[in-house]
């Protein structure tokens, strides 16, 4: 889920929920993804910091802040 984007159109929050249940696709049936309509390569890809971790249950919740270069 995205929480909110800058006025340059760059994601400044990103929370991201893992659970323990897979899910997949098939490509009779459509599914959106996380990021449609964009490719990102290791060059152009956004890179993010983990800011926190919280678990309920068996679920996983991250909030990433997006940071303003890679790291090498």
């Amino acid at each position: 889920m995205v929480k909110e984007r800058s006025s340059s159109g760059v994601v400044d929050d990103f929370f991201l929920t893992l659970s323990p249940q897979v899910a997949g696709r098939t490509p009779e049936r459509f599914h959106p993804a996380l990021v449609m309509n964009a490719q990102f390569l290791p060059d152009n890809a956004p890179w993010l910091n983990l800011l926190s971790v919280k678990r309920a249950g068996d679920h996983l919740y991250l909030r990433y802040g997006v940071r303003a270069g890679k790291e090498t």
